[in-house]
């Protein structure tokens, strides 16, 4: 990360079974996330974000959306999120426009933890990487909020998390949809 006074309170996991092996990400869900997601969806002091982003043919037609909770429950602010991105588009650049937002969203949230869950390993990997990469301008927007709600109580934390798509995590294949 590149905010490394922070580096303790930003969590990136990533790990799982590899994604080829479909019996093995169903057992991953059923023993190790799905657990995980409940424990999370249940503390009031979260709030929880599922982005992604989408590129239909080649790049013509692309955008990224996502929806936000807090302690389980939709919020009554802009719950859903979606934008496009218009043409030329990559799936990393609009997986990235959704982080972005989505942080920008939860930053906004006085709760004492944000959860963002994503199917881009790479945007996961990255959004908070100032180095140069082809999304630079959305890592420093990203990393610009999450250093203000971060820097506001030392009791913060941020979790990104991988969800892997189209498996039937019931969160993750609702902002699919959109």
């Amino acid at each position: 990360t590149d905010l490394p006074f922070f580096a303790r309170r930003i969590t990136v996991d990533v790990e799982h079974p590899k994604k080829s092996d479909d019996d093995a990400i169903a057992e991953w869900i059923e023993t190790t996330f799905n657990p995980k997601l409940q424990k999370i969806l249940q503390d009031h002091n979260n709030v929880i974000v599922f982005t992604d982003g989408s590129v239909i043919g080649r790049g013509s037609k692309s955008g990224w959306a996502f929806q936000s909770y807090l302690g389980g429950e939709p919020t009554n602010e802009p719950a859903i999120q979606r934008c496009g991105a218009g043409g030329k588009a990559m799936s990393y650049d609009v997986e990235m426009m959704a982080l972005q937002k989505a942080l920008e969203l939860a930053t906004a949230s006085s709760r004492r933890h944000i959860h963002i869950f994503s199917d881009s390993e790479t945007g996961l990997k990255t959004i908070f990487n100032t180095n140069k990469h082809a999304r630079l301008d959305m890592s420093i927007r990203a990393c610009k909020a999450a250093r203000k709600w971060l820097s506001e109580d030392a009791c913060r934390h941020i979790y990104l998390h991988y969800v892997p798509s189209h498996m039937g995590v019931e969160l993750n294949e609702r902002v699919d949809t959109y």
